[in-house]
């Protein structure tokens, strides 16, 4: 087991989402939107180099010190995948896990009315979901209705778009067009 493991198990325990590594600072982890110390103690280099060098392998750990960051996946187990950015900071090495789901959420386990359902059975014009911005929030809702109609007539011509409302501001179209 790496060194990293201890720490992306409790990320996993504890149901949070990412863990930032920092050198100088806490390990953290980000739990609904909360970014809270797992320990008091700071991450030193040696360290540092222990827990991404081990996760990284050698091979990619030359990447990284030689580009200054590196993008990778890193299975710790058969259920828990995690998409890695390690990167160079004024103050040292930072690195940030996120947990990749395993299982994908239905639109019930995320809250969404039964009617986005079938979103995904239209056969053309435009659907535009919009609404606050939230983690399973309308680009996921938007995603899905494309890959169901991907799924079920390939090049129908439907379109998808999921707008985010930030703050008080005006709705953002993200993505807006899916074919």
């Amino acid at each position: 087991m790496a060194y990293l493991d201890q720490f992306l198990q409790a990320i996993v325990a504890e149901g949070a989402s990412d863990l930032h590594i920092g050198e100088g600072q806490p390990p953290k982890m980000r739990r609904h939107g909360d970014v809270m110390a797992m320990r008091p103690e700071p991450v030193l280099r040696d360290e540092a180099v222990l827990m991404l060098s081990e996760v990284a392998g050698t091979a990619n750990w030359q990447i990284f010190e030689d580009r200054g960051d590196l993008d990778f996946a890193y299975e710790m187990d058969k259920a828990s995948r995690f998409r890695c950015n390690f990167l160079k900071q004024s103050n040292g090495y930072g690195a940030v896990f996120r947990l990749i789901p395993t299982k994908i959420a239905s639109l019930e386990d995320l809250g969404i009315p039964v009617v986005a359902k079938e979103f995904g059975n239209l056969r053309g014009g435009l659907v535009l979901v919009t609404g606050p911005t939230s983690g399973s929030g309308p680009r996921g809702v938007a995603r899905r209705c494309r890959c169901r109609a991907r799924r079920r007539d390939a090049g129908s011509g439907n379109n998808f778009a999921g707008a985010n409302r930030g703050g008080d501001g005006p709705a953002r179209v993200r993505n807006a067009a899916y074919q």
